[in-house]
């Protein structure tokens, strides 16, 4: 972070960690934070408010509680990081690379369209197609929902 002069870093645990849903790390710089606590205005949502999450993690007196931690996503988060860092991180945005290109060439194949045309805009995590003309969105979701 200090290095890439990154104020806020966020993940999620499942697509960016490879650990269940509903775990989200977040580090905030001197500098962020210097802003978060000269912030004159209301945070709009509960769960948004950095000043309470930190009160949350007893980074900040005195403590408040904000949810409840579900520990066995927080052990899968320390295996996931642990697995990551075994591997190493190029070798991880390599293989997230490598699966996402020959997802796409299968989804191109198919005579779809990908919903990022350029693949340096593309994200290797995230994969958007395109909905064919005349197809009804709507109808999908009730069909995957049913099934």
């Amino acid at each position: 972070m200090d290095a890439w002069e990154i104020d806020v870093l966020y993940s999620g645990s499942q697509k960016a960690l490879s650990a269940p849903p509903g775990t989200c790390p977040i580090s905030f710089s001197p500098r962020a934070w210097e802003k978060i606590e000269k912030r004159k205005s209301k945070v709009d949502s509960f769960y948004f408010d950095a000043k309470l999450l930190a009160q949350y993690w007893e980074v900040l007196r005195p403590f408040k509680y904000h949810h409840t931690a579900f520990p066995s996503n927080l052990y899968a988060m320390r295996e996931a990081l642990a697995e990551l860092s075994e591997e190493g991180l190029e070798a991880a945005w390599k293989r997230h690379r490598v699966n996402a290109e020959l997802l796409w060439k299968g989804v191109e194949n198919m005579g779809l369209k990908l919903f990022v045309p350029e693949k340096k805009n593309r994200l290797p995590t995230i994969t958007l197609i395109s909905l064919p003309e005349g197809i009804d969105w709507k109808a999908i979701i009730a069909y995957v929902l049913e099934k």
